[in-house]
């Protein structure tokens, strides 16, 4: 990774002031792309693979749970 010195943070930072490529950012212009960018959310966040992977370790970890403390309430109540 790139360190870099004071001045030529200063720099930076006054040339991409000048650039403004905010005030150019439009998003995807075809179709295509704007299909494309909606799949975004496939690669990032609760949709990605890894999140996918965890809400399917979650519900069966939540199901293993309800199966324990049925469990539990069976033997107490067989104890009475």
């Amino acid at each position: 990774m790139r360190v870099w010195a004071e001045d030529q943070k200063q720099r930076q930072r006054e040339a991409i002031r000048r650039w403004k490529p905010w005030v150019h950012s439009t998003g995807p212009r075809t179709s295509q792309r704007k299909v494309r960018s909606a799949l975004n959310y496939t690669r990032h966040g609760f949709r990605s693979r890894a999140g996918i992977e965890f809400f399917a370790l979650l519900t069966r970890h939540s199901a293993f749970l309800r199966a324990v403390e049925a469990r539990i309430r069976l033997e107490r109540l067989q104890k009475k």
